[in-house]
């Protein structure tokens, strides 16, 4: 079932492809400049009557979405970032702990490999006798 919106709305009914918000259509968002950037404009499947579909335009889009706590493109352009060079770090940790383990692995197998230390000599298993602290000589009473 569509939308309806009461008559006294529709008085103003707007052109095909204008934001149903602000009415602004598509096109350059400064017609004085050429080099400024195309207004976007989406349209949903919503058809209202005498109205038309519902379309909306990015502009009107991004104050709804600041109105309900959504970040700006440079706030999440900056977390992008952020995000890659977690990663980056991440992954040199990662080459780091392989390097580490092959070099254990390859201390280990080098380990394994080679004889057990022979057994101590009785003599140098045998306790070395304490030396005796020089006697202090006592100070003259004065």
């Amino acid at each position: 079932m569509p939308i309806q919106l009461l008559p006294q709305f529709s008085a103003a009914a707007r052109a095909g492809g204008n934001c149903s918000f602000c009415g602004r259509g598509p096109g350059k968002v400064n017609k004085t400049n050429p080099m400024s950037p195309n207004r976007p404009i989406v349209t949903s499947d919503v058809m209202i009557e005498m109205e038309g579909v519902f379309e909306f335009c990015v502009d009107c889009a991004t104050e709804i979405g600041s109105v309900v706590g959504m970040i700006t493109e440079d706030k999440a352009t900056e977390i992008r970032e952020d995000a890659a060079h977690a990663r980056s770090r991440a992954i040199a940790a990662e080459s780091e702990r392989d390097a580490a383990r092959k070099a254990l692995d390859a201390l280990s197998a080098d380990y394994a490999t080679r004889p057990p230390a022979p057994a101590p000599a009785a003599a140098a298993a045998a306790p070395v006798p304490a030396r005796k602290a020089p006697a202090r000589k006592a100070a003259a009473g004065g």
